[in-house]
This record gives structure tokens, sequence and C-alpha cells, in this order.
């Protein structure tokens, strides 16, 4: 038998789920002196935008939690823009 934690990730999720969308690319960390240190997942392209997968279509969870930090930002300048807009992620 083996035990596992359920890692938190956004608040949409259903219970015993870390995400309310798949999960597509993901990869540790690898430079040298982080190596293994911090993990990071990227939201499946087709599931959603920006008002489903949030600051979650690209985030990180590092060794010593259980819980992801979106890394992508909300709102961004596009085209030389002084607006901002929603970010396509």
């Amino acid at each position: 038998m083996q035990a596992a934690d359920i890692l938190k990730g956004d608040e949409n999720a259903a219970d015993n789920q870390t995400f309310s969308f798949r999960v597509h690319q993901h990869e540790l960390s690898s430079s040298s002196e982080f190596q293994g240190t911090n993990f990071y997942v990227a939201a499946h392209p087709s599931d959603g935008g920006a008002d489903v997968v949030k600051e979650f279509a690209v985030s990180r969870l590092s060794r010593d939690t259980e819980q992801f930090v979106g890394l992508t930002t909300q709102k961004a300048l596009f085209n030389l823009s002084n607006e901002r807009s929603a970010s396509p992620l």
C-alpha cells in the first residue's frame, strides 16, 4: 500500500484533484544548482483559456510545499499598447 497527498492547485478543482483542468506538459527544474527542486506544469491547451485556468496556465511546485503557485500574469501589455488586457494564457 502506498500513501499519497493531494497537492493544492486552483480553487475550482474537484475533490481529490489538484486542478480543474488537465495538465499537459511538465518538467523538473534542471539547472545545476536547482536540479529537481521545482516541478513545473502547463495546462492542456484545449482546456479553457484565461477564465478557466487563470494564473495556473503555467505553475510551479517547490520541493518543500504542497501548493502549486501560478506563474502566469492575469493582464499583459500587447502591441505597444498602454492598456493591460487579459492574458491569452
